[in-house]
């Protein structure tokens, strides 16, 4: 059973109280709202939230019995009104296009309600993480059928099109709807300045430029800053972006994709089956070249978790791993790795190019453009990519490289069918 929360944990105290005071006042809002539940059951904790499911009716999905809802800790205050708006939003519009997304239902963002705190109920999503799954002993064809189920929902993604980029937010004048809006830094809403065209790298060039006048000043930025400018320039004159890359046909990324957040469950036939994609709290529309279709290394690359110097600083992406170290994976991951990029590859006639070529170099640009540089982690990473950027350009990188190595033998063109996100988010 997935527990539909984040994986930090709430202070002890705190969790003891709120969920000594939740389970009686739950039903009582429940039914003050048309759903009358049954069997509440606590099924997990975050870092802001407590979750329970339960079992109900609801007049405006009457095809669902099972639901979820999200009580956060602490009362409510402006951040927190704004994510919930902004999440809630997502879901609605997200959710009628993806079959695997839970399904807004109702919520309070202030504390004026017989909980006395923010609370959301959404549709409950069955099925156990990926995570959990994949340590079950089982053979290559069946891990691979697995990834292959995850890869079918992952480029859904990329028909569900915007006409800007941004993190996905509630449309002010309609919160029915959702928009890309503004991009944060350090959990603060700044506004960004509006782009002047649609070519990606003068939208890079504009992300930096809007965190250097966000930088305290401190020797990562003094550094950062101009050579963020440097690669974006010499990556236009090497021609890494293209009549591709163009900000009026961004596509939904989901921003925190890995095993975690990905529900799967055993079907009759004894295939497995993704029930459930959670977590949409920071999804956003971004250049198809940055979308989470690009980043499926934690299908096959968790060992590497074992090196002591990845381990401190990576986060899932494998953008930031030399071609070295990917080569040291074992014969069976490298084996489900050939077999995933094979199958990407022949969904997808960009794939490769995208996620080992040109794109892999956009890519960690974008990363510390849009996210900033606010972890110690960061730090390495910037040095990492200053020094392999500069390598890479003066043609050092050798004459055979792993990606080269992994490069499928054939891929295969298909036509996509673009699916306008703004026409389909009612409610």
């Amino acid at each position: 059973m997935s527990t539909h929360s984040s994986s930090t944990s709430s202070s002890e105290d705190c969790f003891e109280i709120i969920t000594r005071e939740l389970p009686p006042k739950i039903p009582l809002l429940l039914e003050s709202q048309g759903l009358f539940a049954e069997n509440l059951t606590l099924i997990g904790s975050g870092a802001h939230n407590i979750v329970y499911s339960f079992r109900g009716t609801c007049a405006e999905i009457p095809d669902e019995k099972n639901f979820v809802i999200r009580v956060h800790e602490r009362p409510s205050r402006e951040v927190t009104e704004h994510d919930m708006m902004n999440q809630a939003a997502t879901l609605r519009a997200v959710g009628p296009l993806l079959k695997h997304v839970a399904r807004f239902v109702h919520m309070d963002c202030t504390n004026d309600n017989m909980l006395q705190r923010p609370y959301m109920i959404t549709t409950y999503l069955d099925g156990e993480p990926w995570d959990d799954v994949t340590e079950q002993e089982m053979s290559f064809e069946d891990e691979f059928q697995i990834c292959r189920a995850i890869a079918d929902e992952v480029l859904k993604f990329n028909d569900i099109h915007f006409s800007s980029t941004g993190m996905l937010e509630a449309d002010p004048e309609n919160p029915w709807k959702v928009r890309p809006g503004q991009f944060r830094h350090a959990m603060k809403l700044v506004p960004l300045p509006e782009t002047p065209g649609t070519r990606l790298k003068d939208w890079l060039a504009i992300l930096v430029d809007w965190r250097a006048s966000l930088a305290c000043e401190s020797y990562v930025d003094i550094l950062m800053i101009p050579e963020l400018h440097r690669m974006i320039r010499e990556m236009d004159e090497m021609n890494y972006f293209t009549d591709s890359d163009v900000l009026n046909r961004a596509i939904l990324n989901h921003s925190d994709l890995h095993g975690g957040n990905i529900l799967m469950a055993k079907a009759e036939d004894g295939k497995w089956r993704v029930t459930g994609l959670l977590d949409w709290d920071e999804a956003c529309a971004v250049p198809s070249v940055l979308s989470s279709s690009r980043s499926l290394e934690w299908m096959w690359a968790g060992e590497l978790f074992d090196d002591d110097e990845l381990a401190l600083v990576w986060t899932g992406n494998l953008d930031f791993v030399s071609d070295a170290k990917l080569a040291t994976l074992s014969p069976d991951r490298l084996q489900l790795k050939q077999a995933v990029d094979e199958y990407m590859a022949s969904k997808d006639s960009s794939y490769m190019e995208h996620v080992y070529g040109r794109g892999r170099w956009i890519r960690r640009v974008a990363k510390f453009a849009i996210q900033g540089w606010l972890e110690s982690r960061d730090f390495k990473m910037i040095e990492w990519l200053i020094k392999e950027w500069n390598t890479h350009r003066a043609g050092k990188m050798g004459s055979l490289t792993f990606s080269d190595m992994a490069k499928p033998s054939g891929e295969t063109q298909i036509t996509e069918t673009s699916t306008k996100c703004e026409e389909s988010q009612g409610g």
